[in-house]
């Protein structure tokens, strides 16, 4: 059902909406209502079966949506009919790995513009990507736009400084960042891998390493549980294939190397294990 003004205002900042005529406010954070102020975040709750339905159906669709004679996932074949497609973070759909929630708040949106039917849109933020989805949005529908563009409260900063470099300049950073604390591990030997009929192979983060470990020279991981002891009791021989995270999640190189070898030494010909080092590192 269509409203008399035909403005539509959606509204993502900190403080509360301010009244905007007789335009219709939907707030995109928050979750204040009356009879000018909705929330979209409530509508998604009053409907949430029909929104995820419509994001699983959107992720289903994407992946069978074909390009020349072949869909995205037949495109993504990689060996043996397996497609790297199921291992994207759209099938994954992790809320923390990937913005669900705002694609979800978009459906809800793409609902009540159909609802409502306005002739102008405006959004209040100072959210660029979500500026650049609205205007694309509405010139799809033939609907004018504007963007009330905020200030942003956060104080540059560092971060906020080195994260507005070039991505080329942040890419060669990333790179000698990653190099320099994997330097040390190009001191490992060459692996010889257990090649038996009941070996199996992992390759897994270092990472959560049980500080007994060093003393005993047993791997223990709180990541794995129980799995390693009880692949030994099966008698059944172990590859493990481990690569170091960040310095804030894995142990130091060089201390990483120390329990690899002790974890070698002790595990003699049950398991082995190894760090995946890149060429330019070894």
């Amino acid at each position: 059902m269509a409203f008399k003004n035909k403005t539509l205002c959606v509204w993502d900042a900190d403080s509360e909406p301010e009244n905007f005529g007789n335009a219709l406010i939907y707030q995109w954070n928050g979750y204040i209502k009356s009879d000018a102020i909705h929330s979209i975040p409530l509508y998604i709750e009053l409907n949430s079966n029909r929104l995820r339905a419509k994001y699983l159906a959107f992720i289903h669709d994407l992946g069978e949506s074909r390009i020349g004679n072949k869909s995205l996932i037949e495109h993504l074949v990689l060996e043996d009919e397996f497609s790297y497609w199921w291992m994207t973070l759209f099938v994954e759909k992790s809320v923390y790995k990937s913005p669900i929630t705002e694609a979800i708040r978009m459906l809800a949106l793409d609902e009540i513009i159909n609802q409502h039917k306005p002739s102008r849109i405006q959004l209040v933020s100072n959210n660029k990507i979500l500026n650049r989805t609205l205007c694309d949005l509405c010139r799809s529908l033939d609907i004018i736009y504007e963007w009330k563009h905020l200030p942003s409260k956060k104080p540059l900063n560092f971060k906020s400084a080195y994260m507005l470099l070039p991505s080329g300049i942040l890419s060669l950073i990333s790179l000698a960042r990653y190099t320099f604390f994997r330097w040390p591990l190009r001191s490992i030997k060459k692996t010889v891998w257990l090649k038996r009929e009941n070996s199996v192979f992992f390759c897994s983060q270092f990472s959560n390493i049980n500080p007994s470990s060093f003393s005993s020279g047993k791997f223990t991981s709180d990541l794995w549980g129980g799995l390693p002891n009880l692949l030994n009791s099966k008698n059944i021989h172990v590859n493990w294939l481990h690569f170091l995270v960040s310095p804030d999640s894995s142990p130091k190189p060089k201390v990483a190397i120390d329990y690899l070898k002790r974890f070698n030494q002790s595990g003699k010909d049950k398991e082995i294990h190894s760090f995946l080092v890149l060429q330019f590192c070894s």
